[in-house]
């Protein structure tokens, strides 16, 4: 298995290591940056992506922040297939938690963090 982590993915030394690679499918968590329309298609199965959220709800950047800002009494984590929209891809998985009374955003992400963790 290979980790990259390219300073910037719209790079072209990252496209030539996708290329180069020719990976069966990609998987990022937290990544932050779009990934390019001539990225999407290179992996044979495609980018599948960990949100912190229960798509659609809470699209993009900060979602754990953005649930307990609105009052939110339940947020999750979905798995994902990456598409050229945000966040907007097939849903895979979803796994939803409940949000506690006095829950701060970093305890939430904590806990998140810790539900996919194997044995």
């Amino acid at each position: 298995m290979h980790v990259y982590q390219p300073e910037t993915i719209k790079s072209d030394s990252a496209q030539e290591f996708l290329k180069r690679v020719a990976p069966d499918v990609v998987v990022i968590i937290a990544y932050g940056q779009i990934i390019p329309a001539r990225l999407l298609t290179l992996p044979r199965i495609g980018w599948i992506n960990l949100h912190a959220s229960l798509l659609p709800r809470y699209r993009g950047a900060a979602p754990i922040h953005w649930a307990i800002a609105n009052g939110e009494n339940n947020q999750g984590l979905t798995t994902m297939q990456i598409d050229a929209g945000m966040d907007t891809g097939p849903t895979l998985l979803q796994h939803e938690l409940e949000i506690g009374p006095d829950e701060t955003s970093p305890e939430l992400a904590a806990r998140m963090s810790e539900i996919w963790r194997g044995p």
